[in-house]
């Protein structure tokens, strides 16, 4: 497997759309994508020539602004946002989360909207725990 946080191509997209439904009716999401990579945002594990997982999160101070505009973020905020994060392989979600503490560094706190619910928060480092076995 190779993690990597190399720019978005369109087989992206198509995978964000094939492993989370929810995804499907985003638009502007090659838009959103590119934002998301030129801001340092996107990771993404491969297999040979196979995307295979893909994660995008970005840190806020506000989680109710980052939970209504996918667009806001502050380099300095305490709270660790994650957009999307899916892969099915095993193990593929304790890499990104792995990708992401390299890229953000451990902040105070993990937050994000599963399947279009509510918002749930987290410790960072018990999130840490949940996915990875700790940061």
């Amino acid at each position: 497997m190779t993690i990597t946080l190399d720019q978005p191509t369109p087989r992206t997209a198509e995978f964000m759309r094939e492993t989370y439904p929810l995804s499907i009716g985003w638009e502007h999401m090659d838009a959103w994508l590119d934002w998301a990579w030129r801001q340092g945002f996107v990771g993404q594990i491969w297999q040979g020539d196979s995307l295979v997982g893909v994660a995008v999160a970005r840190p806020v101070r506000d989680v109710q602004k980052a939970a209504e505009d996918y667009y806001h973020f502050d380099l300095t905020g305490p709270i660790l946002w994650v957009d999307i994060s899916t892969c099915p392989l095993a193990g593929g979600l304790a890499n990104l989360w792995y990708m992401a503490i390299l890229r953000f560094g451990v902040r105070e706190g993990v937050a994000f909207r599963r399947n279009g619910g509510r918002v749930r928060m987290y410790d960072f480092q018990r999130f840490s725990e949940l996915v990875a076995g700790g940061a």
